[in-house]
């Protein structure tokens, strides 16, 4: 049998490891929304298991349901308080999926959360926080079934814990008084059991922010996080190891922050803002649709391997959602009647 020469065989080894050229995003398609057209929304999650998607859609005071498999719409769950006076009192904000994707629990804008069957598209059951305005994000610890939502624009700022069980048992309110302005997306990370949750500024402070470690179980603080020179306001896990925190900074920092070290570890310039992220590490891609981009409102696209932006995608005004589903690699980015398409869901996917 001819043996190959070694220098071919070393050829073939680098070439089947190397690492393909990192491609950005391409439009693949709309998802249209009925009734008015879109001018007030949250935010936009995807739940990983089921391939639905939701969107908080306060100008027709509802959330949409749609499927990500298809990118069609296939549902719409009214009975929120919708727009109002004030984006502290308006509603629904957040949106996350329990249960293994058979519940949606939505926070609407009289401080209240909304169960939604999600087969069914029925509200089950009202739970009221006990503050005076909008709960805005949700976050949910699938090992212990408790859902943590944030109400962050009463005084003081505070979160609540609640039994993702029947009967969704209040397990614990958490104040916090040295954030002063609000509290942002917060999420949960697996590997060390604890909710995340970005506080802006801490103590009137213009460069200071930080990340609230909550023990779910015990129901307690843990600590805050100190991050200096970053305004946090979204957070996404990357790879099972480190938490992409968006800083709402001069200029845009993107924090790389490490649960387990419990420290910063590496500071990105230009890479963030203040909307939503979301992140795919099937392709290695961090999202961020970020408002107030100094060019206008931008999709940035990173490569998490190289840490570099790939894109900087051009979005209609108010544009600030972003999610993605992993298994196929669509990316949502809904906009506003100022858009393109006069309201829907933009759909991108991996060119």
């Amino acid at each position: 049998m001819r043996r190959l020469p070694a220098a071919f065989l070393v050829f073939l080894a680098l070439a089947w490891t190397a690492p393909g050229h990192a491609q950005g995003l391409k439009q693949i398609g709309t998802i249209a929304l009925p009734g008015k057209p879109l001018s007030d929304y949250g935010a936009v999650f995807v739940d990983q298991n089921t391939g639905k998607g939701f969107l908080t859609n306060r100008s027709n005071k509802a959330i949409d349901i749609f499927d990500t498999r298809t990118d069609k719409l296939l549902m719409r769950v009214e009975g929120f308080v919708g727009t109002r006076e004030s984006s502290p009192v308006s509603g629904p904000q957040g949106v996350v999926t329990v249960n293994g994707g058979s519940e949606a629990w939505a926070g609407d804008g009289d401080s209240s959360i909304k169960v939604i069957e999600v087969a069914t598209g029925k509200i089950t059951d009202v739970l009221h926080t006990g503050g005076k305005k909008r709960i805005g994000e949700l976050a949910y610890d699938s090992q212990d079934q408790i859902v943590l939502a944030a109400n962050p624009n009463d005084a003081p700022p505070f979160v609540t814990l609640y039994s993702a069980k029947p009967g969704h048992r209040l397990l614990a309110t958490i104040p916090f008084p040295s954030a002063t302005d609000g509290m942002e997306r917060e999420g949960y990370f697996l590997p060390t059991g604890a909710f995340y949750v970005p506080l802006p500024k801490l103590d009137h402070s213009d460069v200071t922010g930080g990340l609230a470690e909550i023990d779910p179980r015990a129901g307690k603080l843990v600590t805050i996080h100190r991050m200096e020179n970053c305004v946090p306001h979204n957070l996404a896990e990357v790879d099972g190891a480190l938490l992409y925190v968006a800083c709402d900074y001069p200029g845009g920092h993107l924090a790389l922050f490490d649960p387990k070290l419990g420290k910063l570890v590496a500071m990105l310039p230009a890479l963030g803002g203040s909307g939503q992220n979301a992140a795919n590490d099937r392709v290695h891609q961090y999202y961020d649709a970020i408002n107030r981009h100094p060019d206008g409102p931008r999709l940035l696209v990173v490569d998490t391997r190289t840490r570099r932006q790939l894109q900087a995608i051009p979005a209609a005004k108010g544009a600030h959602a972003v999610a993605v589903n992993s298994g196929n690699g669509h990316v949502y980015l809904p906009i506003g009647k100022e858009g393109s398409c006069g309201g829907c869901i933009l759909v991108y996917a991996p060119e």
